[in-house]
């Protein structure tokens, strides 16, 4: 099973979804990629797909804007469970804690951000939105100057930071 989202569908996983018959959910890129490539993809409705999903077939997608699909449409509560354990770094991190005990990470909320003075972090650390992808929201901290500069930038779009990152990591 496969679900090809944007931003882009490569010509050699299209050809293979193709050739192979796979089950490919029916979303606007998917359909593009047919045309784009000349090809005949198994396309299948989202409750089908969902039904497929739940009995357990491996699942691959090119994409991180699979997830809302996965997250809301799939059914299978237990792979959307280890998905959300594998994108979300604290709980990953909070998984992990028991084999790496030497591995410092905290939650920051919003407010913790603006709160925390440098001299109270340990450093150098990584400041990072607890979800996301693409290293956006990260910063690399080694002195107080920049974690000033990353307070003002987040600061600075703090409508936004509440809204997609609820939750950061620090480690």
């Amino acid at each position: 099973m496969i679900i090809l989202e944007d931003p882009y569908v490569s010509p050699e996983l299209a050809t293979f979804a193709a050739d192979r018959q796979e089950p490919v959910l029916d979303t606007p890129a998917a359909r593009q990629a047919g045309l784009d490539y000349g090809l005949h993809l198994n396309l299948v409705s989202s409750r089908d797909f969902g039904r497929l999903c739940c009995q357990g077939q491996r699942l691959y997608s090119n994409s991180e804007n699979a997830l809302d699909w996965l997250y809301s449409r799939s059914g299978n509560a237990g792979l959307v469970r280890a998905t959300e354990l594998l994108k979300n770094k604290l709980l990953f991190r909070q998984r992990l804690a028991p084999l790496f005990p030497d591995f410092h990470f905290r939650e920051l909320t919003l407010r913790d951000v603006m709160e925390t003075h440098f001299e109270s972090l340990p450093g150098p650390c990584v400041l990072k939105p607890a979800v996301g992808f693409f290293s956006l929201g990260v910063y690399s901290i080694e002195n107080a100057q920049q974690w000033r500069a990353a307070r003002d930038d987040i600061a600075a779009s703090a409508v936004r930071w509440r809204k997609e990152y609820p939750a950061a990591v620090l480690d």
